[in-house]
């Protein structure tokens, strides 16, 4: 890099940087206002902080927000194909069982026990994939430290808020299988096989 002075090559354009401990927006009018005191043919435009430069300019933050966007994207796909396979498994044995749920409704059984016995089934299962999915998930953050941008690779509350949605798509899978269970007729679960 070399310094010349302006009197010897002046520029059309520059671009001045200024350190301050001060707001960033008061200091931008203050610039502004000095600028048009000394000379009012310099225009001046374009005026902002470092960080908004360094976010609009060199898309420094591009990689991290495309990463953010698609890993939205498939965390999502795959909340939903483990919906969609809990909810195939809960009801494949819903139908193996519905002699069992019809000779217990004949027997006198309640049908919301029914309904609690099948989501009872499905949230043991996962309780079980939870446990062991935020122990690898605590075990792969270390790895993963870097690309995490303002929370802690343990932070409690991300391993709460996740496990407490996780629990909730267990119970909407569940559900339409017990529900499905609790109508079961014991006359017609009788007549079966």
């Amino acid at each position: 890099m070399t310094y010349r002075p302006m009197s010897q090559q002046p520029p059309d354009r520059a671009t001045l940087l200024v350190r301050s401990s001060r707001d960033p927006s008061g200091l931008m009018a203050e610039l502004q206002d000095v600028f048009r005191d000394e000379d009012p043919a310099v225009r001046v435009f374009d005026v902002r902080t470092m960080g908004d430069h360094l976010v609009r300019e060199s898309g420094g933050f591009l990689a991290f927000e495309l990463g953010a966007i698609f890993t939205g994207i498939f965390g999502a796909a795959g909340v939903l194909l483990a919906a969609i396979g809990l909810y195939g498994m809960i009801a494949g044995r819903v139908a193996q069982r519905t002699r069992e749920f019809g000779v217990r409704i004949a027997l006198g059984a309640e049908r919301h026990a029914i309904l609690r016995d099948v989501l009872g089934r499905g949230l043991r299962l996962a309780s079980a994939g939870i446990a062991g999915g935020a122990l690898l998930a605590a075990f792969a953050a270390r790895g993963l430290r870097t690309f995490l941008l303002d929370v802690s690779p343990f932070d409690p509350l991300t391993y709460l808020v996740v496990s407490v949605a996780l629990v909730g798509v267990c119970v909407l899978a569940s559900f339409i299988p017990a529900r499905r269970a609790m109508r079961v007729d014991p006359i017609v679960a009788l007549r079966a096989e």
